[in-house]
């Protein structure tokens, strides 16, 4: 079985020790239902990179999400999206 690579985040991996281990942070023997139910855990990354990148700019995190969703990198575009949309859900 090809490991990684285009079949997804929830291909497996061999270990150095030859266990097999899922890649993504979500267990792959979770019930569909929880796996839809906990997207946000999947979805996140890097915890903490935007509130990281607004201290290091001296800017509040709100300030730096407008400011990342015009940004020209598409990654740090669709971060500050995620961010704004995960902000709305709390309310």
């Amino acid at each position: 079985m090809p490991t990684g690579g285009m079949l997804g985040p929830w291909t497996t991996h061999t270990t150095t020790h030859g266990e097999r281990k899922p890649r993504a942070s979500l267990p792959v023997e979770m019930p569909k239902q929880h796996r839809k139910a906990h997207w946000i855990a999947g979805a996140i990354k890097h915890p903490g990179a935007l509130t990281k990148r607004a201290k290091r700019g001296h800017r509040s995190v709100g300030a730096e999400i407008r400011l990342d969703l015009k940004s020209k990198n598409e990654h740090v575009r669709k971060q500050a999206q995620l961010a704004k949309t995960l902000r709305k859900m709390h309310r």
